[in-house]
């Protein structure tokens, strides 16, 4: 206390209150103590700049976390007008308290247009404020941009885009970028340019890329400006800060690998309120009769960030609905509700027996299991994955005896067709390429499908079918290189009585191969197929094996067509063709006809770079016509064989003989 400006209390032996470590001065400050930035460089190089500075302000900076503090950079032109808002991010490796320095390599890239520029260096606390936004004064130099021409070159233009986003979620960006290479950048062929992108850490690791975010839809002649609109993003998986990059492709290959610049965006992934992980504990059956209850096994683990009340007013309950393979809904939406035992806290996990009904009229169908927050929203409309199961309801099923064998655990190898989806068949070690299951009909019978369910993990990563009379000559009806799923073929119908599953993949995790339900489809066989070009080469396409094939004997165009004759009228909802390498439909439609003279088209792709694989609602269908609808001047049209899936086969099923 002070009396009247002129005498302290303390001087006449008043106490005082002392407060030390203080600290004055502005919250965002930075010292530059050395810059040693480059007098000059090349239009769209990225160059390491070394850079000491100190903390001069009241804020610790920290590399992580929800808003890090990371070094970075603009370039302004002679009038100060800013060319680049937001350059590369160098992140800090560890934290810096106030009064301390720290030294880095600050990753620069030069601007894509020559001239004169103005380096500003600065500091940025993501998502809050730009230091020289304080106040405190950032370092800046001059730079000559030295023009270069390269091949591959871009300028990003414009980005449109979330800065925030939830772990997994899917959303679009707008991009929009100058070609100022030498080079036109291609929309088709295999050195075709594309848009895609690539997710670092803030250490800079690659978690995850997507080369075809967005395709070209003409070709971009130098100095012409593309904007890719609707360019896909996920999220990545854990939440967290991350770098966004935006870069072209081709053949494979980045273009940035050859010095052609990116687009960087810092974006915050958030962890979802809504989450759910599935695990299927009881495999689900091969097929099912039609219009009656079945039961189930399901794991539920809580991954979001809100619980799961079992009760009051608004409870999270489990649903199903059954939906047509070309998403129709089969049942009124809100009819099938599941109560949950208890709360389920996030992290935890709940065990459920579940019992549902089967749609009353046979065909392919898709099950779809979800949890909803009654009166607030369904899980998968705030972006969490519902469980989805493709089944066939079918009233049409023959038991025989069968017999198995395995080249592992040979002897329980009849559990994979006992009629207990609960048991299966288990390899017993881990899953290894050479492994095979053979399944022994009894006797010869024309086949034209084949399904092996796995519980679990228990597919085979990668697989092949073949199919004998006699066990001497194999016929190669299926081959997939990668497999996630359950094993699921159609093939021409052809006379067998062993079927033999052989596993091709390496698994990148340790799993055995198990099988827990067999079904094999049986068809009468077909009567004929015709084509436009090389006629008498087209039966091959129809003689299950996938080693022969067809092909026009000429380059691609409009009009070139393939008719299958199913010899009977049936009803299908799949077509899909083999094709030799390079000899796809660069366009195609699909037809099908009830008497040959009436045609329903059922598929089309006018620009295909892959497989014919077309599924539909049921139609009755003698006749399959495939035309093609656009060019290749490189390439025939091949096909090594049909593949037809009917709506509701009649099946074989085996019971240990």
């Amino acid at each position: 206390m002070v009396k009247g400006g002129a005498d302290w209390f303390a001087t006449y032996g008043s106490p005082v209150w002392r407060v030390t470590g203080i600290q004055v001065g502005h919250r965002y400050q930075v010292a530059w103590l050395a810059v040693t930035a480059p007098a000059s460089g090349t239009a769209g190089e990225t160059v390491s700049v070394p850079v000491r500075l100190r903390n001069d302000g009241t804020l610790t900076w920290t590399p992580s976390g929800r808003n890090p503090f990371n070094l970075t950079y603009k370039w302004l032109d002679a009038d100060r007008r800013e060319i680049v808002a937001d350059g590369l991010r160098t992140p800090l490796d560890r934290d810096v308290a106030p009064g301390q320095e720290i030294a880095l390599n600050a990753q620069v890239q030069f601007l894509t247009l020559p001239g004169r520029f103005i380096l500003q260096v600065d500091m940025v606390h993501e998502h809050v404020t730009w230091f020289h936004d304080q106040g405190s004064l950032p370092n800046e130099s001059w730079a000559d941009v030295i023009a270069a021409v390269p091949d591959y070159a871009t300028q990003w233009l414009s980005y449109a885009g979330p800065e925030r986003l939830i772990v997994g979620q899917a959303t679009t960006a707008e991009v929009q970028v100058r070609n100022i290479g030498a080079l036109p950048w291609p929309s088709t062929g295999t050195q075709a340019v594309t848009l895609g992108y690539r997710w670092l850490d803030q250490q800079g690791t690659v978690l995850a890329a997507n080369q075809a975010s967005r395709r070209l839809s003409q070709p971009v002649a130098p100095d012409q400006v593309v904007t890719f609109a609707g360019a896909a993003i996920t999220a990545p998986p854990q939440a967290g800060a991350y770098r966004l990059i935006w870069d072209l492709a081709q053949a494979g290959q980045w273009l940035s690998t050859g010095g052609s610049a990116v687009l960087e965006v810092s974006v915050q992934v958030d962890p979802p309120a809504y989450s759910v992980a599935w695990e299927v504990l009881q495999a689900w059956p091969a097929w099912l009769p039609p219009g009656q209850e079945q039961q189930g096994r399901l794991r539920l683990r809580n991954t979001g960030t809100l619980a799961w009340p079992c009760g009051g007013p608004q409870p999270v309950d489990l649903a199903y609905h059954w939906f047509t393979q070309d998403g129709r809904l089969v049942e009124p939406w809100e009819t099938f509700r599941l109560l949950l035992p208890a709360d389920v806290n996030p992290g935890d996990s709940v065990d459920l027996e579940v019992a549902f009904m089967s749609p009353p009229v046979p065909g392919q169908y898709v099950l779809r299991w979800d949890l909803v927050h009654e009166g607030v929203t369904y899980f998968f409309r705030e972006g969490a994955a519902p469980l989805e199961v493709s089944l066939e309801v079918s009233d049409q099923a023959m038991y025989v005896p069968w017999s198995g064998q395995a080249s592992d655990n040979s002897a329980l190898a009849a559990l994979a067709f006992d009629g207990n989806p609960s048991t299966a068949w288990d390899s017993g070690v881990d899953q290894k390429p050479g492994m095979w299951f053979e399944v022994d009909l009894g006797e010869v019978r024309t086949v034209s499908r084949f399904k092996a369910i796995s519980p679990g993990r228990g597919f085979p990563v990668g697989y092949t079918v073949h199919i004998s009379k006699e066990q001497q000559v194999w016929r190669l009806v299926a081959s997939v290189e990668k497999n996630w799923r359950d094993v699921d073929i159609a093939f021409a119908p052809t006379q067998a009585r062993y079927i033999r599953l052989v596993q091709t993949g390496t698994p990148q995790y340790a799993t055995t191969w198990t099988i827990s339900d067999i079904a094999v489809g049986i068809a009468e066989p077909w009567s004929a197929v015709h084509s436009s070009h090389w006629d008498d080469g087209a039966r091959l396409t129809m003689d299950a094996r996938l080693d022969t094939s067809w092909n026009s004997k000429t380059v691609q165009k409009p009009g070139l067509w393939v008719q299958l004759d199913l010899g009977t009228p049936r009803s299908i909802e799949r077509v899909v063709l083999a094709h030799p390498v390079n000899q796809q439909p660069r366009g195609y439609v699909v037809q099908v006809s009830a008497d040959g003279q009436t045609w329903q088209e059922v598929g089309r792709k006018n620009d295909n770079w892959g497989a014919v694989d077309v599924t539909f609602p049921a139609a009755t269908a003698l006749s399959i016509r495939i035309e093609t609808t656009n060019t290749s001047q490189y390439h025939p049209w091949g096909i090594a064989e049909f593949q037809v899936w009917e709506s509701a086969p009649m099946w074989l099923r085996g019971v240990p003989g």
